[in-house]
């Protein structure tokens, strides 16, 4: 559940960056969802859904090793 805060904590972190309002984080045994507004550019989505949360599992999995 932490890795998961984690990845969650760091779209929110990647999105509040980029301008982006960020309305709520929701957590749950399989997965979890933040909801946030809409981003203006292609590559500012891009950061916050495939860049900021992957990132941090492979981090998280290489400190795990």
């Amino acid at each position: 559940m932490g890795s998961l805060l984690l990845h969650e904590t760091a779209h929110v972190a990647t999105a509040r960056s980029k301008k982006l309002s960020v309305q709520d984080v929701t957590l749950w045994a399989l997965g979890g969802m933040t909801r946030m507004g809409r981003p203006q550019t292609a590559a500012s989505a891009l950061a916050v859904a495939a860049v900021s949360g992957p990132l941090t599992r492979l981090a998280i999995g290489c400190a795990a090793l």
